[in-house]
């Protein structure tokens, strides 16, 4: 409850801020200097990623509050799905994943492993630079 309430407290005014820096942006366009039409993105981008935090405290107390169930998964296919979701990215880069074969099954809670595995791929992809041919690998 305290993550839900502090968190919904803190996204309002940042909301504000953003908007603020918008129709500063969008209103004065054309009285900008390039240093303040700077700074104003640079708030915007500030605020995008507290929002970002505040959105994975809000699914910390998610995760907290609502037990999902537990089953028995294929690792391997569970992580085969998830790269399948990348398809766009894999195909534009040519990224390749590496797995291992024998990945164990586990008894998980399939929603989560499967946004974990999402958040590590995004993240890899959107960090690994430019590298001819980028390799993801998996070990277990």
């Amino acid at each position: 409850d305290f993550l839900r309430a502090v968190s919904h407290d803190l996204n309002g005014p940042l909301v504000n801020i953003s908007g603020m820096c918008g129709m500063i942006a969008r209103k004065y366009e054309d009285q900008l200097d390039e240093g303040v039409k700077d700074r104003l993105s640079r708030i915007q981008r500030n605020v995008g990623k507290l929002t970002d935090l505040i959105g994975d405290l809000l699914e910390l107390s998610r995760i907290k509050s609502r037990r999902l169930p537990f089953t028995w998964v294929h690792i391997s296919d569970l992580i085969n799905d998830v790269w399948g979701l990348f398809e766009f990215q894999v195909e534009q880069k040519g990224f390749r994943l590496e797995l291992p074969k024998d990945l164990p099954k586990l008894y998980v809670e399939k929603s989560r492993i499967k946004q974990i595995f999402h958040n590590l791929f995004d993240n890899a992809m959107k960090y690994i630079g430019d590298q001819p041919s980028p390799v993801i690998g998996i070990e277990f």
